[in-house]
């Protein structure tokens, strides 16, 4: 039964290391994915890879197009490092002002082996103590089909190198580039979205400095032609309004080019709109229930914000998993959710407060001559 026993046991040790390999990796991943600025993160990973695969010295070279000076080869740069030699200290311009093997061969794409053997030529050529380090592992950091960088791990000799840390090694590099990839593009458009909020600032400043009309008109058009403007603009008209801006020349031809005619909603579109929010949730409306707010909805235009606050009123007033007739009655329905609301609010209003409410209610509608009633803009001040 001995011999027996001890393969058990050997089985057990191997499983734990992997499960503690496992953990680590999960770590190390952590890490990586908890910052948005990886490569402040990239020592700290280093730290757990060198000491996962019981070494030392490690550091990561990342392409850079823009560096094109010596120092740590041209196209790249040190992003970080672990426990390097005397000989290869980061100052020091022996060992760091040129390229390398590595460098090289990743260059004339080279390095496309999931793990490669690199007698280290920075290594070889270091002047002082290298601590007996003389070759190094290198993994590329890919993402996709690109490559962001090169992982190197030293050591005396390839000895020193098993199979389970080589293939740690592959791990993490792939962890690394799939990081950086995500980093690179969360800066994209990080910038983007400066770039758009500067833009758009922009034209708000431009809309509320123009008071005439005609001069606004003449902004917006100029601003849309320009081949070198990003600015994309979506304007929303009644269709009984859309003869008043081609009374304007140039925005008339625009809209005449560019114009989109967005058509009532069919009734199986419109069921679609009232069933499926709720059926996404695992949740279902009372087949009555929905034929009557089809009914209340009908062909009457300008429902649909009607019919929008109605569900959302629908449900969070929800009970169980099926919303039923009853819940919609007690809302107030389509045309009755929005006005129970707003008498609610107002009744808890003082009268000076109601008194108030009304005028500005008042302002905000222009009445219409021969068309519907419209909003109106009224300055805060």
């Amino acid at each position: 039964n001995a011999p027996a026993f001890g393969g058990n046991n050997e089985l057990g040790n191997k499983q734990m290391t992997e499960v503690a390999d496992l953990r680590t990796l999960n770590q190390i991943a952590e890490t990586l994915n908890g910052s948005v600025d990886v490569r402040s993160t990239l020592a700290s990973a280093l730290t757990q890879l060198v000491d996962l695969m019981a070494l030392n010295t490690a550091w990561v070279f990342l392409s850079d197009q823009a560096a094109q000076d010596r120092w740590a080869g041209r196209g790249f740069v040190l992003a970080a490092h672990q426990q390097l030699p005397p000989a290869l200290a980061p100052d020091n311009a022996h060992a760091w002002d040129k390229g390398c093997d590595c460098q090289t061969l990743c260059l004339k794409g080279k390095l496309h082996q999931a793990y490669n053997e690199v007698r280290c030529s920075r290594l070889a050529e270091a002047v002082g103590d290298r601590e007996g380090l003389v070759v190094h592992a290198s993994t590329p950091l890919r993402s996709g089909g690109k490559v962001l960088g090169i992982l190197n791990v030293a050591a005396p000799s390839w000895a020193a190198f098993s199979e389970r840390s080589l293939e740690l090694l592959t791990n993490v590099g792939k962890m690394m580039g799939v990081a950086l990839e995500r980093a690179r593009l969360f800066d994209l458009l990080q910038g983007q979205r400066i770039h758009e909020q500067a833009a758009l600032l922009d034209v708000s400043n431009q809309l509320l400095s123009r008071r005439d009309l005609d001069d606004l008109i003449n902004y917006l058009v100029t601003a849309v032609l320009d081949p070198r403007s990003r600015l994309r603009i979506i304007l929303t008209l009644r269709a009984d309004f859309t003869d008043r801006p081609l009374q304007y020349v140039d925005f008339g031809e625009l809209l005449q080019q560019r114009l989109a005619l967005i058509l009532p909603l069919t009734p199986d579109e419109l069921t679609r709109a009232i069933t499926q929010p709720v059926e996404n949730l695992g949740m279902s409306l009372a087949p009555e229930l929905v034929a009557t707010i089809m009914q209340d909805v009908g062909s009457q235009p300008g429902m649909l914000p009607l019919l929008q606050y109605a569900l959302t009123e629908l449900f969070d007033k929800r009970q169980g998993q099926v919303i039923s007739l009853r819940h919609y009655r007690t809302t107030g329905g389509v045309t009755g959710a929005l006005a129970s609301r707003a008498d609610e609010i107002y009744k808890r209003m003082s009268p000076a407060e109601q008194e108030a409410t009304r005028q500005l209610f008042l302002r905000l509608v222009t009445l219409g001559e021969g068309v519907e009633d419209t909003r109106r803009r009224v300055p805060l001040t």
